[in-house]
């Protein structure tokens, strides 16, 4: 696949999902996605990304809509990134608040993340304010499998698979 292909792929992916992709660096976001922090991150495992076609969310909707518990700390991930950098310990460490908005207006989303796991995904999260979720595995014949099975489960959703390393 060429480098124009996968920037649009990217831009149909969400907004953020090419300025991601074009850092240097890995960036954490926090806060309400304003705080942006370097961190040591390379993903060599397949990652799977899904946009469905009927599940759209406004940003602007989904940011009046959120709701941020107060957190005793806040989160270092950097700290996590070096402590487990195997994406399989992530799941009870990193969050995305903006799942809660997004799950309650499309339920599907929950369901397809809750699928995505049974796939065998190691971890699977949303990406920015929504819809996309996105999901890492430890092998190419998982995620493949995972991958046919969405676009026969989603025909006419974007479903990208990349088995080599999306972010270089």
């Amino acid at each position: 696949m060429s480098q124009e292909q996968k920037k649009q792929i990217a831009k149909q992916l969400g907004a953020d999902v090419p300025f991601l992709r074009e850092k240097p660096e890995s960036m954490a976001a926090g806060g309400i996605g304003e705080i942006l922090s370097p961190v040591q991150l390379h993903i060599s495992h397949p990652i799977l990304i899904v946009k469905l076609k009927d599940a759209f969310i406004s940003t602007v909707k989904a940011y009046s809509m959120l709701r941020i518990t107060n957190r005793e700390k806040q989160t270092d991930y950097g700290e996590i990134f070096r402590n487990m950098p195997e994406p399989s310990k992530w799941r009870d460490h990193l969050v995305n608040d903006f799942e809660e908005v997004a799950f309650g207006m499309h339920p599907v989303l929950f369901s397809l993340k809750q699928g995505l796991y049974k796939s065998g995904a190691e971890f699977a999260l949303m990406s920015g304010s929504g819809s996309a979720l996105f999901a890492i595995y430890a092998d190419k014949a998982t995620a493949q499998s995972a991958h046919e099975k969405l676009l026969r489960d989603y025909p006419d959703s974007t479903v990208f698979l990349s088995l080599h390393d999306f972010f270089t």
